[in-house]
């Protein structure tokens, strides 16, 4: 008897949306097989092969999608059956099992998920979302422009905020091309997880409930204060939501402090994030968000089987 082939099931989105800790979730259940074991960051299948291009190679995790590179569909030539080869090839290794459904997570997956339908027509997609400048703020720390012990604050934020635009702006423009995909709000998946991982399992027809257990409560808390005592132009100390790893000394400690006091003072008097705000309010808006209420997160369109 032949064996059943596995079936792909995509995770994407913009990084620092929980795209890995959905994966993980996912990959724990016995139903589906995730990529370990790997040796590159985070386990991405997308380090792995050469026939797309990464995050990296498209400007790094704050700035990918402003690459026209970040955009494939299955019109783009190649191929097929070559290239899904490829990538199969250079996965297979690393596969924690040999169960029926194998979930690979790369955040650009988000923006090539017609694409990959072109390689693996029966595949399925699954996407989370994060609030714009929550998720931008959160991929600040990865920023390395400045010394370590200064705080980056959202320095260069609006190419961020860019880059989520254009991410969620291909992702409404796919949606109508797929035949599988599934939307996720991160803000809802931390209020209910047994609810929305409920949603996963009907999705992918699995016979058994994933963990909700897996998901802690949300961490953006201090993201939050951040951006609500930036609106509101507090002249008072801001909590400091991009500390570095441990200092290595007092000195670095005293001179994070004192710069972090400084700048977010002299953002909140100017109001930039104010500012911000209402200059992407209306993208946001289009994606189901607002800038100006960080409570206001409405339901993706349903799209797809």
């Amino acid at each position: 008897m032949r064996a059943v082939e596995p079936r792909m099931v995509f995770v994407g989105g913009a990084h620092r949306s929980g795209t890995t800790v959905l994966a993980q979730v996912m990959a724990a259940s016995p139903e589906l097989a995730g990529l370990v074991g790997t040796g590159v960051p985070m386990d991405e299948g997308q380090h792995l092969q050469s026939v797309l291009p990464t995050a990296a190679a498209l400007g790094g995790a704050a700035r990918w999608a402003l690459d026209p590179r970040a955009h494939a569909v299955e019109a783009d030539p190649g191929d097929r059956a070559a290239m899904r080869s490829a990538i199969s090839d250079a996965w297979q290794p690393f596969w924690s099992s040999d169960a029926a459904l194998r979930v690979e997570k790369s955040p650009p997956n988000v923006t090539r998920m017609r694409f990959l339908q072109s390689l693996w027509p029966d595949a399925r997609f699954i996407v989370i979302t994060r609030h714009p400048m929550i998720q931008s703020l959160a991929i600040q720390k990865w920023d390395h422009s400045l010394p370590g012990f200064l705080p980056k604050l959202g320095l260069g934020i609006d190419k961020t905020l860019e880059n989520w635009c254009e991410i969620h702006d291909m992702l409404a423009a796919d949606a109508p091309h797929l035949d599988r995909l599934l939307v996720l709000r991160y803000e809802h998946l931390m209020a209910d997880p047994q609810g929305e991982l409920a949603k996963v399992s009907d999705f992918l027809e699995l016979s058994e409930p994933l963990d909700a257990d897996r998901i802690q409560p949300s961490r953006g808390d201090t993201y939050r204060t951040f951006v609500e005592g930036q609106r509101d132009r507090r002249w008072g100390p801001h909590v400091p939501v991009m500390a570095p790893k441990p200092f290595t000394t007092a000195r670095r400690r005293a001179a994070f402090r004192a710069s972090w006091e400084a700048v977010s003072r002299y953002d909140a008097l100017t109001g930039r994030y104010s500012r911000l705000a209402r200059r992407f309010e209306e993208r946001a808006r289009t994606h189901g968000y607002s800038m100006l209420d960080l409570d206001a997160v409405a339901a993706f369109p349903a799209h797809g089987a």
